[in-house]
């Protein structure tokens, strides 16, 4: 007894399973343009302020603690780029092993998870700047 597969129906079965990996390397290289572009404006952030540091020296005047932070915002983003590098490529191996499987599931969890480390990144920038900006408006009308 011999089974008989229809053409058409391997045919859209290789096209839906391309068009998946391709979609897989479509996200992956949004990740990769995204942590370059978070590491590139990082460096550019770093670089600046230490020249505006610089910049302070040779004028006389005291430098101003919120371009050492400026350093430490350039240097974080640098890092968090990194690891967007790193989580895109384990995420691109994941889904393309799942891919291959037949059983891809997207994982609701990891974005939640994501997200949630996202807002609180963004609420303790804010809530630094803030308190840093307070201080240094308090400073400065003081003297």
């Amino acid at each position: 007894m011999s089974v008989k597969l229809d053409e058409g129906a391997v045919t859209h079965a290789k096209q839906a399973n391309t068009s998946s990996h391709l979609a897989n390397e479509r996200t992956h290289l949004a990740y990769m343009r995204t942590a370059i572009s978070l590491m590139s404006f990082g460096v550019t952030i770093n670089r600046f302020s230490l020249y505006l540091l610089e910049k302070d020296k040779i004028a006389q005047a005291a430098p101003r603690l919120h371009l050492h932070d400026a350093q430490n915002v350039g240097l974080g983003m640098v890092l968090l780029g990194m690891g967007l590098m790193l989580w895109g490529g384990f995420r691109f191996q994941r889904v393309m092993d799942q891919i291959e499987q037949g059983d891809y599931r997207p994982n609701a969890r990891m974005i939640w998870i994501d997200f949630l480390e996202s807002w609180q990144k963004i609420e303790s920038c804010s809530i630094r700047h803030h308190i840093v900006g307070d201080h240094d408006v308090r400073s400065r009308g003081s003297k």
